[in-house]
C-alpha cells in the first residue's frame, strides 16, 4: 500500500474525558499520530485504553475534549460522510434480507437506487455471499453477517474505513478467513483503514503499522512499522520475523499496563 507526502488523517494531542457521578474519567490523553492515504493501520492496547473512542472521535460521532483531529487538513467537528464503519456486532436489520441490509445506506444517503443496487450485488459477490441476497440475518452464521456489514459499509465507496474489533466475536478459523478477505478487499478497493483489535497476530498480519496504546488514559506507547512484504497471507504467521513483531508488541502492551498501575 502506497503513502502520500501529506497525511490523510492527523491526530494532534487528542484528549477525551467523560463525566461520571464520581468525577472525570480520562479515556485518551495527548494522542498524536498520522495516517497516510491507502494505509492500513491497526490499533492494539489493553482493554479500556480508548481504542474504540479514537475511532468514534475520527468519525465525528463524539467531540474531542482537547487537541484536534484533521481529515485532509480540515478539522473534524461533525459526522464525516467519507467514513464507513464496521463494528464488532454487525447490527443488521433483522427484518431486511442481505440485499436490503447492504442497500440500507442508499436510502439514508439518497443514492441513485439503480447504481446502488448494482454496487450491492458486486460487493455481495466479492465477499462470497452470491446466492444469499434474499436470506435474512437470523439464517446466517456470524462470519456471514460480518461480511454483510462490511458490504454495507463499502456501498457508498467511503474513502476511509473504520473497523472496531469486527472479527472479535468469531471463532479462530472464521476470524483468519475474514482477515485475509479484508486484505484482498483493501487491495481491490484501495481503502485507508483503521482497524482496532485485541489480537496482536491480527494486528501484525493486517497492518502496515501498528499503533500500540497504553493503559488508560490511552496514550501512544509506540508505533511499530511492520516490514513484512505484500501481499500477506496466513502462512506468514508461522515465520520467525512475524513472531518477532508479535513478541515486540506484546512486550510494549505489558509494559504499558504495569506503568498504568
Amino acid at each position: 500500500m502506497t503513502a502520500d507526502a501529506h497525511p490523510l488523517i492527523s491526530f494532534v494531542d487528542v484528549r477525551k474525558t467523560y463525566g461520571t457521578r464520581t468525577g472525570q474519567v480520562k479515556a485518551l490523553w495527548d494522542v498524536s499520530f498520522d495516517v497516510q492515504r491507502n494505509e492500513l493501520v491497526t490499533i492494539v492496547g489493553p482493554s479500556g485504553c480508548g481504542k474504540s473512542t479514537l475511532l468514534k472521535l475520527l468519525a465525528g460521532l463524539i467531540p474531542v475534549s482537547g487537541g484536534e483531529i484533521r481529515l485532509e487538513g480540515r478539522l473534524v467537528k461533525s459526522p464525516q460522510p467519507s467514513i464507513g464503519m464496521v463494528f464488532q456486532n454487525p447490527v443488521l436489520l433483522q427484518w431486511k434480507d442481505v440485499l436490503g441490509n447492504v442497500m440500507f445506506p442508499a436510502t439514508i444517503l439518497k443514492l441513485d437506487r439503480a447504481a446502488a443496487r448494482a454496487r450491492a450485488h458486486e460487493l455481495i459477490h466479492m465477499v462470497g455471499l452470491a446466492g444469499f441476497e434474499r436470506t435474512y440475518p437470523g439464517e446466517l452464521s456470524g462470519g456471514m453477517q460480518q461480511r454483510v456489514a462490511l458490504c454495507r459499509a463499502l456501498l457508498f465507496r467511503p474513502s476511509i474505513l473504520l473497523m472496531d474489533e469486527p472479527f472479535g466475536a468469531l471463532d479462530a478459523m472464521t476470524r483468519e478467513e475474514l482477515s485475509v478477505e479484508l486484505l484482498k478487499i483493501c487491495q481491490d478497493e484501495v481503502k485507508t483503514v483503521l482497524f482496532v483489535t485485541h489480537s496482536i497476530s491480527e494486528a501484525v498480519l493486517l497492518g502496515s503499522r501498528v499503533v500500540v496504546m497504553t493503559y488508560r488514559p490511552g496514550r501512544v506507547a509506540e508505533i511499530v512499522d511492520v516490514g513484512l512484504e505484500w501481499p500477506r497471507d496466513l502462512a506468514m504467521t508461522t515465520r520467525p520475523d512475524f513472531q518477532e513483531y508479535v513478541a515486540l508488541i506484546r512486550s510494549k502492551i505489558a509494559t504499558s499496563q504495569v506503568r498504568g498501575r
